[in-house]
Parts: C-alpha cells; sequence; structure tokens
C-alpha cells in the first residue's frame, strides 16, 4: 500500500488557523447500546445472612452472555477510531464532538453510514437469538435473574443506534438582539478556546504522525534484540500512508510544517510496496536511514509544539 492523491483541497491556509472554529464543522455523535449491567440487590437472599457485610459491596451482574454484544462494542470503537484516521480531529470541546474540514464531511458520513447500516444487521442478528439468550441467563444467573430485568425485543432494538449531527461552533448573530457588546464578548470568547484548542489539535497530530513514524522505523530494522530477523509487517506501511492519505482532510489547522514533512515520507515511500522491503535488505535499510530522519525532525516539531504551549 502506497500513498495516493486526493482531489479534496485543503481548507484555506491564510484563514484556518488560528481560528479553528470558524473554519470548520463541528460533528457531534451519540452511539446508543443496551446497558447490559444491573445492580445486584444485596438485601436478597442471594447472599446469606451473617456470611459478609454488605455495606462493603457493590456487586453488578451481566444480564445476557457479553459475547452477544462484542460485536456491535467492536463498530463503535472502529468507528470513533475510523474518523479519527480517515475524517476528523478531537475538537477538544465535548466529547462526542470532532471537527471536520469541508471536505472532510463527505468522508466522516460514509463511515458513519456504514455503521449505522452494519450496526443494524448486527443487531437484527442478536435479537433473533434474544429468547435463547434470556433463557441461557435464567439458568447461568440462578436466583439473581429477574424478568424485569429484560426489555421487549422491539424495545430492545430502540435502544441501539448511532446518531449525528453537524454544528456551526461560531457565536450567533442572533445575540445581537441582547446587545453588540454581549455579542463580541462571546466572539472573544470562542476566538481564545478556538486558538487553544488549534494548539492542542497541532500538537496532538504532529505527535500522532511522531508515533506511526516511530513504529515503521522500529519495524524497518533488520533484526530483534534477540537477535533475530524483525519481521516488517504490513500494518507498519498502511497506518503511515492512511495518515498521509487523510492529511489533505484532517490537516485543519494547516500545520504547513506537517505538511512538509508528510510529503517527504510520500517521496521516501513512494513506489514502494510490503514485499520489497522484506525481500530487499538494502532498500529496506536505506528507507529505515531516511525515516529516521523525517522521525528526528518530527521529534523536533513535537517538542518545540510542547514547549509553545507550555509558556502560552
Amino acid at each position: 500500500m502506497t500513498p495516493s492523491a486526493t482531489s479534496h483541497a485543503p481548507v484555506n491556509v491564510a484563514t484556518a488557523s488560528p481560528d479553528v472554529y470558524a473554519n470548520c464543522i463541528a460533528l457531534m455523535i451519540q452511539f446508543s447500546e443496551f446497558g447490559n449491567r444491573r445492580a445486584v440487590n444485596l438485601d436478597d437472599e442471594v447472599i446469606g445472612e451473617g456470611e459478609v457485610d454488605k455495606d462493603l459491596l457493590s456487586l453488578t451482574k451481566a444480564l445476557i452472555d457479553r459475547a452477544a454484544l462484542r460485536g456491535i462494542k467492536r463498530i463503535i470503537s472502529n468507528t470513533r477510531e475510523r474518523l479519527l484516521t480517515e475524517a476528523a480531529v478531537p475538537s477538544f470541546a465535548s466529547d462526542g464532538m470532532y471537527l471536520l474540514s469541508v471536505a472532510g464531511v463527505e468522508r466522516a458520513e460514509t463511515i458513519l453510514t456504514d455503521a449505522s447500516r452494519e450496526m443494524g444487521r448486527l443487531v437484527d442478528a442478536m435479537l433473533l437469538d434474544y429468547p435463547a439468550l434470556v433463557a441461557q441467563a435464567k439458568i447461568r444467573l440462578g436466583p439473581m435473574f429477574r424478568e424485569g430485568d429484560y426489555p421487549t425485543v422491539e424495545a430492545l432494538r430502540a435502544k441501539f443506534g448511532v446518531t449525528w449531527r453537524y454544528l456551526s461552533l461560531g457565536a450567533p448573530s442572533q445575540l445581537q438582539a441582547v446587545s453588540g457588546t454581549f455579542l463580541a464578548e462571546q466572539r472573544r470568547k470562542i476566538q481564545a478556546a478556538s486558538t487553544e484548542a488549534a494548539a492542542e489539535i497541532r500538537n496532538l497530530y504532529r505527535a500522532s504522525l511522531l508515533e506511526l513514524t516511530g513504529h515503521l522505523v522500529e519495524r524497518l530494522q533488520p533484526v530483534e534484540a534477540n537477535g533475530k530477523k524483525r519481521r516488517f509487517h504490513e500494518s507498519a506501511l498502511e497506518q503511515v500512508t492512511t495518515f498521509l492519505d487523510a492529511d489533505p482532510i484532517r490537516n485543519v489547522t494547516n500545520d504547513t510544517e506537517i505538511r512538509a514533512m508528510s510529503e517527504k515520507i510520500r517521496r521516501i515511500l513512494g513506489g514502494l510496496d510490503v514485499e520489497q522491503i522484506r525481500t530487499d535488505d538494502d532498500l529496506r535499510a536505506r528507507v529505515a536511514v531516511d525515516m529516521e530522519a523525517v522521525k528526528a525532525e518530527l521529534d523536533a516539531l513535537v517538542r518545540s509544539g510542547r514547549a509553545m504551549a507550555d509558556l502560552g
């Protein structure tokens, strides 16, 4: 897998930073799922009198076998990961909120639509097994089983889903009706928060590429610490190229220094495939040296950004 060109234009460099909120679209996401744990009533006869001090206990039980929900939970975690590697950056404003460039909206919409469809498929499959799962729970929980803990099939279906909406993070112009001074003050507060968020996003973005580059450099080394030949895993290259391919839509602060580093990495890795790296030791050594130099430059950028944040 090698870096591919993209037709998405980045947001305007002159206006995107430091006022990142004014140049991005906020994406709010909510994942809904069945709460599979319930508190155990310690006043019940499940725990005999005199055996333990119940005031020191806090017990919960799983209502159905957790394996039945594992695929759904995996979709949620994978979707969040895909958003942050292919389309968006964290907002640092609220849990469940991401920031997108205009070009990133289409990609995020595809990711979330896919997630909603896949979640629906897995929920339907789980609901087919639901009566059997409840019957199994009745046996496994014994006296801790409570019929009232289990919703109907339709009520259970309604507990799962993913919803999202797009928001502007600017001060609403309707505040002008309160007073021009009040609107100006709110804009000033948002500008300050935006500048702070831009610095955090930029530092995290740089650190992410440094981590991926460091992992690639490590995998490019010919031998392990124990002297055995190190196997080169395709994922090490894929993770870097995924970052590079998404840079035009994820680099919402228009960090020109990272963009220059990304182009340098593209030139080093362009045209390479995993099999070449695995079989050509000289090529692998050259790429390792070049990527080590890039890693050193990235490390300097990350340290510089963190130092500026500490001063600010």
